[in-house]
């Protein structure tokens, strides 16, 4: 099945919405609660992916979204998993980055697709 650019902003979009709904979780918590950890890493591993699939001058456009280090992420959690801090995920949420991600994507979606909140359920292709 061919990777689409636009359902890879929606995967972006659900993947930050799900990392959302960890909200509330320390550094500690990700230490102790390992299914909790493994659902944030999980959900940035995809949103990694994700943003790797963007067209590139959809990504010129915001140039103030680090989309290497987006990138990159996903790389240590393959291949570096072990050395991954949790407070990287923490710091994902506080520090507002996910909710910039989130404004790019939602720019990007209502220009390219602007039913997309409607049919985004259908689009998702399965992925729960």
């Amino acid at each position: 099945m061919p990777k689409s650019p636009s359902l890879a902003l929606i995967h972006v979009y659900d993947a930050i919405e799900r990392v959302e709904l960890l909200r509330d979780l320390t550094v500690r918590d990700l230490d102790a609660d390992w299914l909790k950890r493994a659902a944030a890493e999980r959900m940035i591993s995809i949103l990694s992916e994700a943003t790797r699939r963007l067209k590139p001058e959809w990504k010129s456009r915001f140039p103030d979204v680090p989309w290497q280090d987006i990138a990159g992420i996903g790389s240590v959690l393959r291949h570096d998993y072990e050395q991954l801090d949790p407070s990287v995920i923490v710091r994902l949420r506080t520090e507002g980055h996910l909710d910039r991600l989130r404004r790019v994507v939602e720019i990007l979606l209502d220009e390219i697709e602007p039913d997309w909140r409607r049919t985004r359920e259908e689009r998702r292709h399965r992925w729960p």
